[in-house]
């Protein structure tokens, strides 16, 4: 593939080290650290069984799928499909950011195992290569290089044009790619002149017409793999190569493969550019991979971690392609070279990281772009040594923290939950081969029908939360437009006029590349995603909320996980068709997983479009404005700018809204369609009118169905595949608590209150999240509830007072058998010693219930018929300490005052908090914050809050406060430009005072426009 000198003098330039290890480690040392280090990387003992377990089921289905070639049918069409499917894995991706000379090369080679793979050294690297690392399957190393297309290199060359007979002052980054590919005779010749008589122009032009360079090495030819490497990824620091073409202003990107390495086996590693590129392909390559990562690794030196300006600037640069616009779930800054803080073997390796890991870990929290996108819980930091891990001197393996690095990848990896997901999906078509021949017409039309009807209910569910979702976009989308008109042209104006003398260079960079410029060093200048971020900014928060990167209660994704079938209670009534209602069930969790993965895309496009539409709208101002030349042109280009905005600032930001809001309607119609067309497709293969050509796969399924039962839990296991099963009767408690499945419950308001509507589709345990309540029932049944008012005077002349609030229970089908009531006791408490009762509150009067048993969280009773329940304790166990919890809501800044008020309550933790939201006025905003703590009845306690003008009461006691009406306990007082703040809460005792909650509240985001509206 290459042929070029460069190899010697690339390797000869290697740097040496900065630090030579006076120490030398002995034989048996070294080879004990070679064996640890070969243990960590080796994860395939662990992982024999499952790769057993899939392997064992391919081959069942190689065996079905040659069954299925003598027909052709509807339903066999469908089964090759899936059967084919069966084997598409998608990889992880594993970005990794960092300056040149952080240690990204060196961590790589240390993470996957391979010392010296990638090059290091005197050479920089290229701020445009993308670099991926991935396994091969073969047993040799592999290398692809993927260059830009002809086309896009003359349209490159065109725009240089103007930069090569100097007749324009040349940008750094334009002159840095000319000479890497032309050495010095581009300077001072013309475009033409070049590419007639360029022996170097003609070579790259031979290699651009392969699109795609291929080569592969046998194990011992490695180092030669390093060498080449560089001359498409790397370039001199020094001065220009006069002889040699380094390749990286016409690559795409580069792919190496890495053999017999289990730890890349559905992961890929991705030495990324801090910034994209202003050739279109490369920059939309970058943006791709970028947004796709699930984990980003941004690495810089542990010396200077918390004050390195350019790892920080990287990390806000990419945090809108990670947050909204992308899907990063893990966020881990690498400290290098950890091993240069450690001046001695007897050193506190142990407090030094720590310090690293305190500094970095309070930089993050007051980083404004990172909150707006993420929760601290995304982030996490790593202090690492990738010399002390191949050589160690001063470190053992485990403290330079690469292998933490590398269990969190071998998780990624996650073989377990990937035999699990083959062996089901394998099971679930198998289950529809064998159930086509076995069930009865007469039951096959209700299961049918009860399943359409399930459908309905479940897109008209859907449909509605999307309605209110869209209403909530809508405002909080139309306030940020008209602050955009209102304050666009004065954000830009500071932004293009600057008395600097480099600030033409900048300004025609700006327009040259549509809007962004990317200096190699210091903050990208994006005027697109300063006009956006009006808007942005006026839904990050809710974005958040509905479109986290990783499912979390309320929403999207947690909306689709929420829609059910219930084919496991169909199994129960019906179980002539269980084997394909099982088919069914393992369809439906496949539909749901691709639904969810697709909205995780298309969530991608509808943040990013606000952006894209503004982009397209100032586009015309930026071609005007690069064609300016001459005198007078810096003022020139900027007011060809400001008058565009000023032009169109009336259309442009309405136009962005309109786009985001039709492309939240296209997701909606996405996912109604493809439920209704999937579920409707495989209930027709389910359910056929008549069945033929299908293969007996008897002994094909009992094998399957022995590793499947293997591999599942319990209750998820196969039901038997014998023909004429039996009905089973109608379970009792002890029959419907192995799992308890969670509802959500549809919500309304009634007189005030809320009231909670929950369907269980069949027997079983099911848990409202909301209130933790959890209700066993013996069949399909609807429970209506909703906390009210305790009767005090009734207690009181029982000894009793309220434990949790009091719930009143309704079921008609009076299918309820036991119920589950949240306590907030202790989780160190003995709770045989709790004092714990439940009081049932009927017509008849009260009667106090002994609890049948009290797990961790709740006290269980059986139950026959449902009224009003409830814990109370006696007043001999008052001034208990229990499980509390912080809740905090601001009310809109005062125009008068320009403060704003946050009331902190304080409850016990079997409160639920949606009832809490529901006392709030319509504008007060609820603050999401850790809330447990530990709170004792009757203790007074106070609040510690620097920030706060006022904080009042100076102190108040904790009382149980059962609701279902809610008062502060304490009211904060506080400027409205405050970021962040620090709250305290203490408790207050004659001679000492306890911390028992602080948390750092952020209140960046907390948009006014994202209400409490939607409970009202």
């Amino acid at each position: 593939m290459p042929s070029q000198p460069t190899c010697g003098t690339a390797a000869s330039s290697t740097m040496a080290r900065k630090v030579k290890r006076k120490q030398e480690a002995e034989p048996s040392q070294r080879n004990t650290r070679k064996k640890q280090r070969d243990a960590s990387l080796d994860s395939t003992s662990a992982s024999h069984t499952e790769d057993d377990n899939s392997q064992a089921v391919k081959r069942v289905m190689d065996e079905v799928m040659k069954k299925l070639t003598e027909t052709d049918n509807d339903l066999v069409k469908f089964l090759r499909e899936s059967i084919q499917g069966l084997n598409v894995n998608k990889k992880e991706l594993v970005g990794v950011f960092g300056k040149t000379g952080a240690g990204k090369s060196s961590l790589i080679n240390a993470i996957i195992g391979e010392n010296d793979l990638l090059p290091t050294g005197s050479v920089e690297a290229c701020t445009s290569v993308i670099i991926k690392v991935e396994a091969n399957t073969e047993n040799q190393y592999k290398m692809e290089v993927k260059l830009i297309s002809k086309e896009d290199f003359d349209n490159e060359m065109d725009f240089f044009r103007p930069y090569f007979e100097e007749r324009e002052e040349c940008d750094p980054d334009y002159e840095s790619k000319l000479t890497a590919l032309f050495g010095d005779e581009w300077k001072g010749k013309s475009l033409d002149s070049i590419k007639k008589d360029s022996k170097r122009y003609k070579e790259i032009v031979k290699k651009l017409e392969k699109k795609t360079l291929e080569e592969s090495y046998p194990l011992s030819k490695k180092q030669i793999l390093c060498e080449d490497l560089k001359i498409y990824t790397k370039e001199e620091s020094g001065e220009s190569d006069v002889t040699n073409i380094w390749y990286w202003p016409v690559v795409e990107n580069v792919t190496i493969k890495v053999p017999n390495n289990e730890l890349l086996r559905h992961v890929t590693l991705v030495d990324l550019p801090g910034n994209g590129d202003y050739n279109k392909t490369r920059n939309e390559m970058w943006k791709k991979l970028v947004s796709s990562c699930g984990t980003v690794w941004v690495v810089t030196e542990a010396n200077r971690a918390a004050s390195e300006l350019e790892a920080w600037e990287i990390l806000e640069s990419v945090c809108r392609h990670l947050g909204h616009g992308g899907e990063c779930r893990n966020i881990h800054f690498i400290c290098t070279k950890l091993d240069h803080m450690i001046k001695k073997p007897d050193d506190n390796v142990m407090e030094i990281k720590e310090n690293i890991k305190k500094k970095v870990n309070k930089k993050i929290t007051s980083n404004k772009e990172f909150q707006k996108h993420f929760s601290n819980d995304y982030f996490k930091v790593f202090t690492v040594s990738a010399e002390e891990y191949f050589e160690t001197n001063l470190l053992a393996p485990e403290q330079t923290d690469i292998p933490k690095l590398q269990d969190f990848i071998r998780n990624l990896n996650s073989k377990q939950e990937r035999a699990s997901r083959y062996v089901s999906a394998a099971y679930g078509i198998l289950s529809l081969m064998k159930g086509a021949h076995i069930h009865n017409v007469h039951p096959a039309v209700q299961v049918r029908r009860m399943l359409s009807e399930g459908v309905e209910d479940g897109l008209q569910n859907i449909e509605r939360t999307i309605s209110d979702w869209y209403s909530d976009f809508d405002q909080s989308l139309t306030e940020g437009v008209e602050k955009a008109k209102a304050q666009c042209e004065n954000k830009i104006k500071g932004i293009i006029i600057d008395h600097k003398s480099s600030h033409h260079r900048t300004l025609k960079s700006i327009v040259e590349k549509n809007g962004v410029h990317k200096p190699k060093k210091g903050k990208e200048i994006n005027l697109n995603t300063v006009l956006s971020s009006f808007l942005t900014d006026c839904i990050d928060q809710q974005f958040r909320t509905v479109f986290p990167n990783d499912p979390k209660p309320g929403s999207f994704c947690d909306n689709i996980q929420q829609f059910s079938l219930y084919t496991k209670g169909l199994r129960q009534d019906y179980p002539d068709p269980q084997l394909s209602l099982k088919f069914l069930e393992q369809e439906e969790v496949k539909l749901k997983r691709n639904l969810c993965q697709e909205i995780l895309t298309r969530k991608k496009s509808i943040y990013n479009c606000l952006t894209e539409t503004l982009q397209r709208e100032m586009q015309p101002c930026y071609d005007v404005a690069k064609t300016i030349k001459g005198k007078d042109s810096l003022e020139n280009m900027r007011n060809a700018v400001l008058q565009h905005i000023k032009e169109r600032k009336t259309t442009m930001f309405d136009q962005a809204k309109r786009a985001m809001l039709e492309k939240l309607k296209e997701l909606k119609n996405f996912v109604k369609e493809e439920i209704e067309a999937h579920l409707g497709k495989v209930m027709n293969l389910c359910f056929p009118h008549e069945v033929s050509g299908l293969p007996d796969i008897s002994k094909e399924l009992s094998r399957v169905e022995e590793i499947y039962n293997k591999l599942e839990p319990r209750e998820n296991r196969a039901p038997p595949t014998s023909e004429g099963l039996e009905e089973k009767p109608q379970p009792g408690a002890s029959d419907c608590t192995d799992k308890t499945v969670v509802f959500n419950p549809e919500v309304s308001s009634e007189s005030d209150h809320l009231l909670y509507r929950l369907r269980c589709p069949s027997a079983g345990s099911f848990r409202c999240p909301l209130t933790r309540l959890v209700f066993v029932v013996t069949k399909e049944a609807e429970l209506r509830y909703r906390s009210v008012q305790w009767e005090e005077n009734l207690l009181k002349s029982s000894g009793m007072t309220p434990a949790g609030p009091l719930f009143d229970i309704e079921c008609p089908e009076r299918a309820v058998c036991e119920l589950h009531l949240p306590h907030c006791e202790l989780e160190t408490a003995d709770l045989s010693q709790s004092g714990l009762f439940v009081a049932h509150i009927s017509d008849s009067g009260l009667i106090l219930m002994e609890p049948q048993r009290i797990t961790e969280s709740h006290v269980v009773i059986p139950v026959s018929g449902l009224s009003m329940f409830g814990l109370v304790w006696s007043f001999f166990f008052e001034h208990r300490a229990v499980r509390g919890q912080v809740l905090l809501f601001r009310t809109p800044r005062e125009q008068s005052t320009e403060m704003i008020t946050l009331n902190m309550y304080l409850l016990p933790s079997n409160i639920p908090v949606e009832q809490v939201k529901r006392k709030q006025w319509v504008t007060t905003q609820y603050i999401c914050a850790p809330s447990k703590c530990e709170l004792v009845i009757d203790q007074h306690y106070s609040v510690d809050c620097p920030s706060a003008v006022i904080v009042q009461p100076d102190r108040a006691p904790f009382d149980m406060d059962n609701g279902p009406n809610y008062h502060p306990t304490f009211e904060l007082r506080l400027p409205s430009d405050g970021h962040t703040l620090s709250i305290t809460v203490r408790e207050k005792k004659r001679f000492q005072e306890r911390e028992v909650w602080t948390h750092q509240v952020n209140l960046i985001g907390q948009s006014e426009a994202f209400t409490l509206k939607h409970l009202h």
